[in-house]
């Protein structure tokens, strides 16, 4: 097989860019040249950097002004007035001239923006070969449909035939991509719980908050060790929440952790709050997942999906969240069927769509 895929992601926290790598070394298998770019990396003076800087304080700091901006900027567009922003015509600008050196085969967006950005370059007359959107957020916003990106690779039937209706003919659900240690698990339940020193009869909850640990994640920790179960954290690189959860006294708390397979693995539950790739990968291996106090905007939009498809539990306070984690660790066929729910997303492997997507270039 021949031919070169480039992945387009942004630095707006670890998914996107877990997403795109993982591709990358699915297509490498599969004797395909490929190369991730950061979308941040096109645009000039420093400009992406300064909006995920001001995201991830959002987030942080002000979620009610990321909320704000995600109910009026992230809505449903009408697509016959689609209009390129500045930010996309910069980024394309450089994209097309990267393009014309190097030739692509096909080229794969993991991030709203580049998605736009592809659409963009297709209706100038730009874009030669055949492009894709990884959805990766459940909720699917409006930002993330383009008519004019070819494909649309989504989580979910559900969250496929939102997109559809949103304007995207041609979306298909073929199910998360995570990374060989939660697609392919090497160990046992008790195993990773020996190798973590966990009681194999203890009930353990294991609580992220992604790679930049945003969120009400302390007093997820107090409510979860309060009901008695034994509380894992894990504060990603926010070290300053590292310390303070450490100071609570009230469990084991991670920074960053590489091999998460592990930690999902030993635990019962894992209570999340976005609806990202760590529930996919969760899900993954067979851990069932509770969203709490998600973060706003896409965050409290996906948990609300993945509850109403089945594929997690949406808690939506503390009495609801100590009764989902008691029903999910007392209750054999509650917690079975949730799990089945989940794993059914995993459907087909979109490095397979994509070299396909290679194989019917012009130029193959």
């Amino acid at each position: 097989m021949t031919g070169k895929v480039v992945t387009l992601t942004a630095g707006m926290g670890a998914g996107h860019d877990q997403v795109a790598f993982e591709l990358q070394r699915r297509l490498e298998e599969r004797g395909l040249q490929s190369e991730v770019i950061d979308v941040w990396d096109l645009v000039p003076f420093g400009l992406g950097r300064l909006i995920t800087v001001f995201y991830k304080g959002m987030v942080r700091y002000c979620p009610w002004l990321y909320e704000l901006i995600y109910a009026f900027w992230f809505r449903p567009v009408d697509q016959s007035r689609r209009r390129a922003s500045p930010l996309v015509r910069l980024a394309g600008r450089r994209l097309h001239r990267w393009m014309q050196a190097n030739r692509p085969s096909a080229v794969v967006s993991t991030f709203h923006v580049c998605s736009q950005i592809l659409g963009d370059l297709r209706r100038r007359g730009l874009m030669p070969v055949e492009t894709a959107s990884i959805v990766v957020d459940f909720a699917a916003h409006g930002l993330w449909v383009d008519p004019d990106v070819d494909h649309h690779f989504c989580l979910h039937e559900a969250q496929a035939e939102r997109v559809r209706s949103l304007g995207a003919p041609n979306a298909e659900a073929v199910g998360p991509v995570v990374r060989p240690p939660f697609a392919e698990p090497r160990l046992t339940r008790d195993q990773a719980r020996a190798e973590l020193g966990i009681d194999p009869a203890a009930r353990v909850v294991l609580i992220v908050a992604g790679s930049w640990g945003a969120g009400h994640i302390e007093r997820t920790t107090s409510i979860s060790a309060a009901g008695g179960f034994e509380t894992v954290v894990v504060t990603g690189r926010n070290e300053a929440l590292r310390r303070r959860i450490a100071t609570l006294g009230k469990a084991r708390v991670f920074g960053w952790v590489e091999d998460m397979a592990r930690l999902m693995i030993a635990s019962d539950v894992m209570v999340e709050n976005a609806g990202g790739l760590m529930a996919m990968e969760a899900m993954a291996v067979g851990t069932p997942v509770v969203s709490f106090e998600p973060i706003p905007g896409h965050g409290r939009e996906n948990v609300a999906r993945m509850d109403e498809v089945g594929v997690s539990r949406f808690a939506r306070s503390e009495g609801e969240l100590l009764e989902t984690l008691s029903r999910l660790m007392d209750e054999e066929p509650f917690r079975k069927r949730l799990i089945l729910t989940g794993q059914k997303m995993f459907r087909a492997d979109v490095a397979d769509r994509v070299a396909a997507m290679t194989e019917r270039c012009p130029t193959a």
